[in-house]
């Protein structure tokens, strides 16, 4: 599959999210969705919510959406609390 991609320009991107640990049960409910019968609720990972996105939910001003606890891990970078600033 990587294959198809191979010829397209590479780009990093800078992106300042909230997020919280949280299952994947816990986030369909959150959206207000039922679970899909071939999706683990039980697995971890992070409610998202982009400040930047338009709001896909009414339960936050932002873009919320869930990413596999690993995944997030390995792609973010807690910055703490930066109120001072």
């Amino acid at each position: 599959m990587q294959q198809k991609f191979k010829d397209m320009p590479l780009y990093v991107g800078t992106l300042y999210s909230n997020a919280t640990l949280m299952s994947l049960a816990a986030y369909n409910e959150f959206r207000g969705w039922t679970l899909p019968a071939n999706e683990q609720g039980d697995e971890v990972g992070y409610l998202v919510i982009n400040p930047q996105g338009k709001s896909n939910t009414p339960h936050a001003e932002g873009y919320a959406s869930w990413i596999p606890k690993d995944l997030f891990e390995s792609t973010h970078l807690l910055v703490g609390d930066v109120s001072d600033l």
